[in-house]
């Protein structure tokens, strides 16, 4: 089943401004931001339920290949770019940021995001979390070695890091 899609006007009395028509085949369609939506399973293609961003128009933007995609701030979405949970930034125009993708992505703040792997246990070792801070102009802060990295409480602009038993903190700039 697919979905219609009615952009309306706020500023005064409701006016219909856009129609997305039902051919478009969504399963569903999120709100529009700055002129971009996030939208859900596109039926006409071969793997139908996945998700991508469209215009007001309903025109792609992306193609429809991700496993999950949510708006963060601004600009910018996160993506699941694989089954297993892998996680990229892409900006509103669905260009991906980083080179690689990261087990998870949280913490957007100040155009730095928090990055976490896993690393599975072994027989010999236990399951670690690894995290690193990544900005959103591509660029690796802090490598994904540290054993934590998180926000400060009260603190707009301060991570708390550490890394083998050793603690530190970071001004975000």
């Amino acid at each position: 089943r697919s979905v219609s899609a009615f952009l309306l006007n706020r500023s005064s009395d409701l006016e219909i401004v856009t129609t997305i028509s039902p051919d478009k085949h969504f399963r569903s369609i999120g709100d529009f931001i700055d002129g971009v939506a996030v939208a859900y399973g596109h039926l006409e293609k071969p793997e139908g339920g996945r998700w991508g961003l469209i215009d007001e128009q309903g025109n792609e933007i992306t193609e429809f290949c991700y496993w999950y995609i949510e708006h963060i701030g601004g600009n910018l979405y996160k993506a699941q770019v694989t089954a297993g949970g892998k996680e990229n930034l892409m900006w509103k125009d669905g260009k991906l940021i980083f080179k690689e993708s990261y087990g998870s992505l949280y913490g957007y703040r100040h155009g730095y995001i928090i990055a976490c792997n896993t690393i599975r246990k072994t027989k010999t070792t236990p399951t670690r979390y690894l995290h690193g801070l990544l900005h959103v102009r591509g660029e690796v802060i802090l490598p994904v070695e540290y054993d934590k990295i998180k926000w400060m409480d009260g603190y707009e602009d301060v991570l708390y890091t550490a890394r083998e038993g050793h603690f530190g903190y970071v001004k975000a700039k």
